[in-house]
């Protein structure tokens, strides 16, 4: 510890042993190193006394395949000798096992902003508990997942200087006690995170399985089950459940699905449990995009709709068509009071105000709009979001 140079690995070229423009460095536990060797386009792990124990990749040779690199930049290791690699330029995670044999991919191999995505991954660290967190650069955010990869937590993500916001982040590293380090690069900074002191666990990461559930749009308890609707523009919302019985009882399962049977329903905006069934409110909405900019042009829709169903796996509409008013595209909040359910809305344009509804029973044909509410009297309230 006297600061003298006990060894050196490698050497300027191609051959075994040897490294060209190496970019990031991670030692496992048993004291192998890792070298993202980033020139050559593979990975060197050296045993403790500066043998090589393996190459990950192929010499010289970019690609996409599970034995390609493309510009790998980080290698770390987890507690079980697991190694993980940042290929960056596939826009991925690779995963490979004590023995180096390939595991998994994290990312889609393309860049992304989805939680399950990456721009351009640079660096890497594992903390407790096998968390993984990737300084995902071109996302401006670093991004952690647990041992079996699936996404728990995303640090900043909103490009920026000010609280939360990140710029280019090209380090990370995280203490033995869970707190977190960024290289904040175009900020030109550390940022330090501390963990929650009770965190909140993931009950159920990586959006229930579903790529394209944008969020879990509404939450209710009906039987012995918890429910969940999602926001999923394309693809129609959806809605899992849970079975009861304390943590780990059960598992999330599909219940309904695409809309409900029309893609254009498009998020949960409402759940709720009332008279021995559970309804749900629908947003439906369709999106005219510019297709030069993507911007939105216009947005329509065929009016929101209220289902409901018994045993939450059988379901019909008991309102359908804005309810009555198509330009009531979404049915947002959902609360029963005094033996009656009320049902607030979304408009789909500002020259007409959201409504708020009433049912004695929830059947079809026994829901009557209420007068207009006076702070919606001039049509500036365009949503309901929650009733109590």
């Amino acid at each position: 510890a006297d600061g003298s140079v006990r060894s050196t690995l490698g050497g300027s070229g191609s051959g075994p042993g040897q490294l060209r423009a190496p970019e990031g460095v991670g030692v496992a536990a048993d004291g192998r190193i890792g070298v993202a060797d980033t020139g050559n386009q593979r990975v060197v792990v050296f045993n403790a006394d500066g043998s090589v124990a393996g190459t990950l990749g192929a010499t010289g040779q970019a690609g996409a395949g599970n034995d390609r690199f493309r510009d790998p930049t980080d290698v770390a290791f987890d507690a079980s000798g697991r190694a993980y690699v940042a290929d960056a330029g596939n826009h991925r995670v690779q995963v490979f096992g004590a023995s180096l044999a390939y595991e998994r991919t994290i990312g889609t191999g393309a860049p992304g902003v989805a939680f399950d995505a990456f721009d351009g991954p640079r660096r890497l660290a594992v903390g407790p508990g096998d968390v993984l967190y990737v300084a995902d650069t071109g996302n401006h955010r670093v991004q952690a997942f647990d041992a079996a990869g699936e996404w728990l937590l995303t640090v900043g993500g909103r490009r920026g200087d000010g609280t939360g916001g990140l710029i280019e982040p090209l380090g990370v590293a995280v203490d033995a006690d869970g707190r977190l380090a960024v290289a904040d690069s175009a900020n030109h900074r550390v940022v330090r995170y501390d963990p929650a002191v009770e965190p909140w666990l993931p009950a159920a990461p990586s959006g229930f399985g579903l790529r394209d559930a944008r969020g879990t749009s509404a939450l209710a308890e009906h039987g012995d089950a918890l429910y969940a609707g999602t926001w999923a523009p394309g693809v129609g919302a959806a809605i899992r459940r849970r079975p009861g019985g304390g943590p780990g009882a059960g598992t999330w399962a599909g219940v309904a699905d695409a809309g409900l049977g029309d893609v254009e329903n498009v998020a949960v905006g409402a759940l709720r449990s009332h008279g021995g069934w559970l309804y749900a409110g629908l947003v439906n909405r369709h999106d005219e995009l510019d297709p030069a900019t993507g911007a939105v042009r216009r947005s329509t829709s065929r009016g929101a709709s209220i289902w409901r169903s018994a045993d939450g796996t059988a379901w019909s509409p008991v309102a359908e068509g804005g309810l009555g008013e198509p330009r009531i595209a979404g049915v947002t909040a959902l609360q029963d009071f005094r033996g009656a359910l009320y049902a607030g809305t979304q408009s789909i344009t500002n020259t007409r105000a959201a409504d708020l509804w009433r049912s004695a029973d929830g059947a079809p044909g026994s829901w009557s709009a209420l007068a207009q509410m006076p702070w919606a009297a001039d049509g500036g309230t365009a949503m309901i979001t929650s009733l109590a």
